[in-house]
């Protein structure tokens, strides 16, 4: 049997040998004539004692499976899927004149033209309030004018009736620049682009400036249009869009510079 070393602290070279004997010739320990004890009994080491160490040397000799550092753990995220935007709080945050709740809903892909029990939008929700800022927004990022309440009452009538002048001017701006931008009156669209006339915005059955001036294949204003950032994914009432009143016109330019605007 091999001898093996073990720390036993204090323990002279000699008792280690006697001890690895007794190991070694287990009835030659019980032959040995016994002495009284004396000093040196604490630094002996009965068998099942020094057996009790080897066996826990040789485990702890044991090295651990090594830790797999190839790959990192798993980060602990709260971000399940994406929830659907609530577009309907557009209304009551538009009415309450909640900004930022409006800026993030619309950021969000909220539909600025949700309807509620009654007809109402948010557009007509910010203009009942004199919300100016807020109906801004909307507009920009298309609301429709066009829409009315069950009663007949609309945007426009409300900011009229509540004396909110800066929201009935922004109304009347997208009217004329539809209207200018069918007529191709380049000059006119020019001057209310300029006063910040929002470009987006649209009206009856959905028709936004962009699209009156791709109808009258108005090339002029369709570039005007396009650098004030207008939007040529719109769609009208009947699902006809810029583009494609662009192609039944025949008009190839517009055509053009629609899709490479994004136009599909």
């Amino acid at each position: 049997m091999p001898r093996r070393e073990i720390n036993l602290g204090h323990q002279s070279a000699h008792n280690l040998e006697n001890s690895d004997w007794l190991i070694d010739n287990p009835r030659s320990a019980e032959n040995s004539p016994k002495t009284a004890p004396d000093q040196n009994m604490s630094q002996r080491v009965d068998v099942p004692v020094i057996l009790l160490l080897l066996s826990l040397t040789s485990a702890c000799g044991e090295q651990p499976p090594p830790v797999n550092t190839a790959s990192p753990a798993p980060s602990l995220s709260t971000a399940g899927p994406q929830m659907p935007v609530d577009s309907a709080v557009l209304i009551p945050a538009s009415a309450a004149g909640d900004i930022a709740k409006v800026r993030e809903l619309i950021a969000a892909g909220a539909d600025v033209n949700v309807r509620a029990v009654g007809g109402s939008t948010p557009l007509i929700e910010a203009a009942y309030a004199g919300n100016s800022e807020i109906a801004k927004l909307l507009l920009d990022a298309g609301a429709n004018i066009g829409l009315k309440k069950d009663d007949g009452e609309s945007a426009l009538s409300f900011a009229q009736s509540g004396n909110h002048a800066q929201i009935v001017q922004m109304i009347l701006g997208v009217e004329q620049l539809m209207v200018a931008s069918g007529r191709g009156d380049q000059a006119r669209v020019k001057q209310l682009l300029d006063q910040g006339v929002s470009v987006n915005a649209c009206g009856f059955d959905g028709r936004t400036a962009l699209m009156e001036a791709a109808y009258g294949g108005h090339t002029d204003i369709v570039k005007a249009l396009l650098a004030a950032a207008a939007n040529v994914t719109p769609r009208k009432g009947d699902g006809a869009t810029a583009l494609s009143l662009a192609e039944g016109g025949g008009y190839t330019e517009i055509v053009a510079l629609l899709r490479s605007a994004g136009a599909q």
